[in-house]
């Protein structure tokens, strides 16, 4: 009975711990949403092909909640080669590691003002 138990409180505890994190796409933009704070990491692209423009937002809706767009995740926009823009809001506060690795046709990128940290290799072979 306590092995029963023991595995029922495990299986609640890893689907509470999933249950906190899902991945989103909006306008082909991929996110984790972290459903405890109503954060987003913008941790890929559907279309890695995409080309041009790429604008990040600073808000969007998960479930009618408004999310926060706060981090680029790590290798989110890696081997993105046709990307020659790309537009980050205010609301981002890091960049993970090789974020924007060999995104080799960047001709500029704006950084936002109150970015705290920026991970090893974020624009490696980049520019």
């Amino acid at each position: 009975m306590k092995k029963i138990y023991t595995i029922l409180l495990f299986s609640l505890f890893i689907f509470c711990v999933s249950a906190a994190s899902v991945e989103h796409t909006v306008d082909e933009i991929v996110y984790n949403i972290n459903t405890t704070n109503s954060t987003a990491t913008v941790v890929g692209l559907k279309n890695t092909l995409m080309a041009g423009e790429l604008v990040i937002p600073d808000k969007i809706l998960y479930n009618s909640i408004e999310t926060r767009v706060t981090a680029i995740g790590n290798g989110a926009f890696s081997f993105c080669r046709n990307i020659t823009r790309f537009s980050l809001p205010e609301s981002i506060t890091s960049i993970g590691k090789e974020a924007f690795s060999y995104c080799t046709s960047i001709n500029e990128i704006s950084l936002p003002k109150g970015i705290k940290s920026i991970s090893n290799n974020a624009f490696h072979i980049c520019i």
